[in-house]
């Protein structure tokens, strides 16, 4: 089917495209032969076990790391190139706990690749500014330490300052671990607003399958190997070939919908 395009949508339809991408450390496999191809304005969740490869999957879409075989393509340009569009919000943030830095510069640091020869932050920039920390509900602690932030505030300060510079592809790497149920949920609508409403493309790694089935289009599970199906449907089967055991899933809610080895 041929695809119609709004006058703005300049950059096409493949979002994401990766071939055969395999990356070794020492004699060990981090990730093997990953083939994955998402359109614009795909939401696409990840599960998998700790060490399996999820953040250097999303490292190396990011351009931060170079496979050793394989081809990634983001919007039909290399990472390295379009790294402007493309927006990260890490598991762990690495800030110096003394260094002193308030909320708000934090947000605004996002809008640095976009200050061209200007040494400063124009009035659009302070605006998208305010705009992206009210969108995250944290508008109100704009003038406080970064540091002194629960980790929860801290993920979704790093959220306002991923979405600040506007970008085409986001992606997060667990955004709801340190967070409570309330906030999980918010996260989760704000997510679902941006890929529904602006045809943002996501990639969401997490373990809250609860949340992942309620909200995203397609799920993969990567454990060195990645199983996917282009759906959405989250089999038995495909968790217990990524976590290489019989896992059982219980769902009631999303408060307590789990995995459990059996």
């Amino acid at each position: 089917m041929i695809g119609v395009f709004k006058k703005e949508d300049k950059l096409g339809k493949k979002a994401l495209t990766i071939e055969g991408v395999h990356l070794t450390k020492g004699e060990n496999d981090i990730l093997r032969d990953i083939n994955l191809e998402l359109d614009r304005g795909d939401f696409l969740g990840i599960i998998g076990p700790n060490g399996g490869g999820k953040t250097t999957l999303l490292k190396i879409i990011l351009g931060l790391l170079e496979p050793d075989k394989g081809k990634v393509r983001v919007f039909g340009k290399r990472p390295s190139s379009f790294r402007g569009k493309v927006s990260y919000v890490p598991q762990h943030t690495d800030f110096d706990a003394e260094f002193p830095i308030n909320v708000w510069n934090v947000v605004l640091m996002g809008r640095i690749g976009r200050l061209g020869l200007k040494p400063f932050y124009s009035r659009e920039d302070k605006r998208k500014a305010k705009k992206a920390l009210k969108k995250v509900e944290m508008h109100r602690f704009k003038d406080r330490q970064f540091s002194s932030l629960s980790g929860g505030e801290q993920q979704r300060v790093l959220m306002a300052r991923a979405l600040v510079c506007e970008p085409e592809i986001l992606l997060l790497d667990e955004p709801t671990a340190s967070v409570d149920e309330k906030i999980k949920t918010s996260t989760y609508e704000l997510l679902k607003e941006l890929n529904e409403k602006r045809n943002k493309t996501i990639i969401l790694v997490s373990h809250d399958v609860g949340f992942l089935s309620s909200y995203v289009e397609k799920v993969a599970c990567l454990n060195q190997d990645l199983i996917y199906h282009g759906s959405g449907e989250l089999t038995h089967e495909m968790i217990e070939e990524s976590y290489g055991c019989e896992m059982d899933v219980i769902a009631h809610t999303h408060e307590n919908m789990k995995m459990e080895e059996s």
